[in-house]
């Protein structure tokens, strides 16, 4: 009967300093406050971007309050190409890529979406159709008497289609 009760003790003791053990090695929350993310575009704070339609390729600036997060960008239209394999960290910029609009409307926005874990913080990207259009294309040629000498002269007539200006 003593040696149950010298084993329940010594399983005891060992519960308790297993217990404490594990305490001290369980690392303390230390709250790091709350992100704060803005994007820097052409030297302006901007939450939405408005392009041209040509094709062209912008770096957009990230600034953040903390400069060990990492993060990286996304884009929900095929137009819109960001480097969304790349992991940043801290302050930095990424590139975004717009094909061109060859059409005459606006493109639907697309938004481009910052992620750090969880959070996320959204920029609004549009891009604007064309404005006129080469309607005709008129060659003018000459020749000069005693000599064979030809000039072509190509000209285009663009097409004005009304629009309104945003």
């Amino acid at each position: 009967m003593k040696r149950y009760i010298y084993i329940l003790c010594a399983m005891a003791s060992f519960l308790l300093w297993s217990c404490e053990n594990e305490e001290m090695h369980t690392p303390t929350y230390k709250d790091a406050g709350q992100l704060e993310v803005s994007f820097v575009y052409n030297e302006a704070l901007a939450k939405s971007i408005t392009l041209t339609p040509a094709s062209q390729t912008v770096e957009v600036e990230v600034k953040l309050n903390h400069d060990d997060v990492k993060w990286n960008v996304t884009s929900d239209q095929s137009w819109c190409i960001v480097d969304d394999d790349v992991i940043h960290e801290g302050s930095g910029t990424f590139e975004l890529t717009v094909i061109p609009n060859e059409t005459y409307n606006d493109r639907e926005p697309a938004e481009v979406v910052f992620h750090a874990g969880e959070y996320e913080a959204k920029l609004r990207v549009t891009q604007i159709g064309n404005i006129f259009k080469m309607d005709q294309v008129f060659g003018l040629g000459m020749k000069n008497s005693g000599s064979v000498e030809t000039v072509l002269l190509l000209l285009f007539q663009p097409k004005m289609e009304k629009r309104s200006i945003r």
